[in-house]
């Protein structure tokens, strides 16, 4: 009896023995602290320990992409080692903790025996949280409205807050998936994104004719700040907003005899072609072209051009047949708008009547450059002639 009761106790030992010798690795591997931000390399230090005393060399292998400095093959005479490592961090890794790290540890033994087995520790890399987001600027339509996308473009949720400059106009949000809350407050996860509705609490056909707009701000987790711009276009050139749709405008051209044909000098000639549709199916109908030139402000400046050949800002171009087209040319020249005056006076400055004088305008901005010279002007005293 007491002879059973020793072998039941010997064959525990021998269990308890080859489950402690299962459970612990032949070397131990470990990694500093350190905190790096996503899309950088993590450098820090390592220190690898043996766990057995029967083992003679190791070689390790990472993964992960990890490098180990100077070297990865180690004997046992050189056990505990301390040496540097690196890592390069994705760009788009979550903040927090970064994954564990695993090693095949390929080992030695006195007995000249050999085995692999699988390291895998953690990395005690923190990464760190980067607040970032993509806003870009859009063009309301006709009513007021548009969509902006927002988009989590960092390694943290975030939570963006809109505000808008004082301007024109002004405008309410919101927002789907993501909702937007009375603060036009929106939270979102990394990598995700949410379309924002924008809406005007201003009829844009109460504005001026003409571009507006304003600044739209957005501050993600008080911290990372993008802006946009809204814009539209207000008002109307016809006083009663746009009717029928019967008559279309197919082209425009405009020319000068300046250097450039959209960036007009004084006394510059300037001719604006319209062509004029009638796509009605039987309707003939009697037709007005008037031009508009508007400033950045709204305001019509046509009146201030100064037309050619007997026309004005509004030409009659008769009946047009259903499905024809017609064309008409505004021709005008271009003073500043307060005009240009030159006083001269014949005994001071030695005018002769007889003699014909040209004269031509050189502009100068307010720091003084020069511009382009304009066309020549000519008079004559005697005969009180005048012209180009």
């Amino acid at each position: 009896m007491k002879q059973n009761t020793l072998s039941i106790i010997g064959i525990f030992a021998l269990l308890f023995v080859i489950g402690f010798a299962s459970a612990s690795q032949n070397v131990g591997l470990s990694f500093s602290a350190v905190s790096v931000n996503p899309g950088n390399t993590a450098i820090g230090s390592f220190t690898l320990v043996s766990n057995n005393n029967s083992l003679t060399s190791v070689t390790l292998t990472p993964s992960n992409g990890v490098t180990l400095l100077p070297t990865t093959a180690f004997s046992i005479s050189n056990l505990p080692y301390s040496g540097s490592y690196s890592l390069s961090i994705p760009s788009g890794q979550i903040s927090g903790a970064y994954p564990s790290l695993s090693f095949a540890a390929a080992e030695t033994f006195l007995d000249g025996s050999n085995t692999t087995e699988t390291v895998t520790i953690p990395s005690n890399i923190t990464v760190s949280s980067v607040s970032s987001f993509n806003m870009p600027s859009v063009s309301l339509n006709s009513a007021g409205a548009g969509t902006i996308t927002l988009t989590n473009t960092g390694n943290t949720q975030i939570v963006v807050a809109l505000s808008q400059s004082s301007g024109d106009f002004a405008v309410n949000f919101s927002s789907s998936p993501y909702i937007i809350n009375s603060a036009n407050q929106v939270t979102l996860p990394v990598g995700q994104s949410t379309a924002v509705t924008v809406q005007t609490t201003t009829n844009p056909s109460t504005l001026t004719f003409g571009s507006h707009s304003i600044t739209l701000t957005g501050t993600a987790n008080n911290v990372a700040t993008q802006t946009a711009t809204l814009s539209l276009t207000g008002g109307s050139f016809c006083i009663g907003g746009k009717i029928g749709g019967n008559l279309t405008i197919d082209s425009v051209d405009v020319t000068s005899d300046g250097s450039d044909d959209l960036t007009w000098m004084p006394l510059d000639e300037v001719h604006v072609k319209v062509e004029v549709l009638n796509n009605a199916d039987t309707r003939n109908i009697n037709t007005a072209l008037v031009l508009g030139l508007y400033d950045s402000n709204g305001v019509n400046r046509a009146g201030d051009l100064i037309f050619l050949n007997g026309e004005d800002k509004k030409i009659d171009m008769g009946t047009i047949n259903s499905g024809d087209s017609r064309e008409k040319t505004f021709d005008f020249t271009t003073l500043p708008a307060t005009g240009i005056t030159m006083q001269l006076n014949a005994v001071a400055d030695s005018i002769t009547p007889s003699v014909v004088y040209y004269v031509s305008v050189i502009p100068k901005d307010q720091n003084g450059i020069l511009g382009e010279i304009s066309n020549e002007l000519r008079f004559k005293l005697s005969t009180q002639m005048s012209g180009e």
